[in-house]
This record gives C-alpha cells, structure tokens and sequence, in this order.
C-alpha cells in the first residue's frame, strides 16, 4: 500500500481532508518526510487530533502513546529553536 492511499484511508478521510497534494519519485513513491501541501485548515485537524492525543470527533486515529512518543524531544538542535522529536519541533520552555 503506498504511503499517499493509507494516508487517505486511515487519516485525511476521517480527518474530512480531501484537497492535498503529496510528491512523489520517479517510481510514484511519496517521500515520508516532506512534500505534503495541506491547506491551513487541515493542518490545524491534525494539530488538534494531536492536542486531543489520538481522538477526532469520537474517533481513535493515533494512540495516545504513540502521539506521547513522537512529540517528545529526543535531539536537542540550536537552542532558540529548541528538540527535534518524529518529525516535530518541540520547545519544553513554552
């Protein structure tokens, strides 16, 4: 299953994201980490399925663990910026 279709499936359909574009190589393999366009409103779905861990309108998309775990700061970068986390900037001084 290609990275764009369980995107599709499990997040933007339940999320009710339908307008995006994600890139992809040569072979139609979207690159995981960059490359998807959202509009504002759709990021802001996903912020908030992340602020809520894991639950969008009654519905567990991401555990709550793993939404723990890919926000926690793990590589500490150039400090006004703050941690990197999975693919998420993190400041613990907000």
């Amino acid at each position: 299953m290609k990275a764009v279709d369980f995107a599709i499936d499990y997040l933007f359909k339940p999320l009710g994201i339908t307008s995006f574009d994600w890139v992809e190589d040569s072979r139609g393999i979207n690159r995981g980490a960059d490359g998807l366009r959202l509009t504002p409103i759709d990021m802001a779905k996903i912020g908030l399925l992340y602020l809520n861990e894991e639950t969008w309108k009654s519905n567990n998309l991401v555990s709550a663990d793993r939404v723990k775990i890919s926000t926690q700061p793990y590589f500490l970068t150039y400090k006004p910026i703050g941690s990197y986390a999975y693919h998420w900037w993190v400041r613990n001084d907000l």
